[in-house]
């Protein structure tokens, strides 16, 4: 259900995870095989929402940040993504930022690295 009607879907996780924070962690997977799934097709507005919506809602939770982090640093890597996809990936950062502090030092480390190259 969640694939054929994203906004749907992700609006119901999101209520779900506001009342039952600690099942973020467990739709990860579910998440991340979305995004992997858009990128790979190329699949720009669901791109956008599971995005957005991994920004608003999982990265609230810590392992999720990191987790999530994890997967945008291999779809930054050049080999990986086209360079649309990882100027869209980069707007993300700050959305990230907002919704978990501890990955600000990270994400600082990661743009620094890009701009010495």
């Amino acid at each position: 259900m969640l694939v054929h009607n994203l906004p749907d879907g992700f609006s119901f996780l999101t209520r779900l995870i506001a009342r039952y924070p600690h099942l973020s962690i467990t739709l990860m997977p579910l998440v991340v095989s979305l995004l992997n799934k858009a990128a790979k097709d190329v699949n720009g507005p669901h791109l956008l929402q599971v995005l957005d919506f991994a920004c608003q809602v999982l990265v609230l939770d810590p392992h999720c940040a990191t987790e999530f982090w994890n997967v945008l640093l291999q779809l930054l890597q050049p080999e990986q993504s086209a360079v649309s996809l990882r100027g869209t990936l980069l707007r993300y950062f700050p959305k990230l930022c907002r919704a978990n502090k501890r990955l600000y030092r990270r994400i600082m480390e990661t743009l620094g690295g890009a701009v010495g190259e």
